[in-house]
């Protein structure tokens, strides 16, 4: 029997060099987390800060167009709306949608400069991501976030 060699080329999002440094960035949600759950803040400090510390390493940690990627995207997706419904009527409410709306931008920016090839550029844009949201959370955490039930009453 021939020996069959694998000839698929893995297809990485970034050089180790690059990605290494969005690995590290990743670890800024643990620390905003942890601020979470210090301030009472259960269920935010888990659901965001600490869901996309373990989607987010889970991804860069061998960052491949896989499954760990899109998970990782979604879930991102998933914690911004649900901390977005979530800290209504908080105390620094306005404060968390402006430095959010900061990370989205550099999301775009960092999207675009990852189609010119710039790689560089887009790993610095992404490690602004982290720091401006995990800067939105730790704001948030900082005040009263109101109970999930009284956000919940229609």
């Amino acid at each position: 029997m021939d020996n069959i060699v694998n000839t698929e080329k893995i297809s990485y999002c970034l050089s180790k060099d690059q990605y290494k440094y969005i690995f590290y960035a990743s670890f800024i949600s643990l620390f905003s987390c942890i601020y979470g759950l210090y301030k009472g803040h259960t269920d935010v400090a888990l659901i965001v800060p600490g869901g996309v510390f373990i989607t987010s390493i889970l991804n860069w940690c061998n960052p491949l167009y896989d499954w760990r990627r899109y998970l990782d995207i979604s879930y991102v997706v998933f914690a911004y709306i649900y901390a977005t419904l979530r800290v209504v009527g908080s105390t620094y409410e306005f404060y968390f949608h402006i430095f959010m709306s900061i990370a989205i931008t550099f999301f775009i920016i960092g999207c675009f400069c990852s189609n010119m090839k710039f790689f560089w550029c887009s790993t610095m844009f992404h490690i602004g991501i982290h720091v401006f949201a995990n800067i939105a959370n730790i704001i948030v955490f900082s005040g009263i976030i109101l109970p999930i039930n009284v956000n919940l009453k229609v």
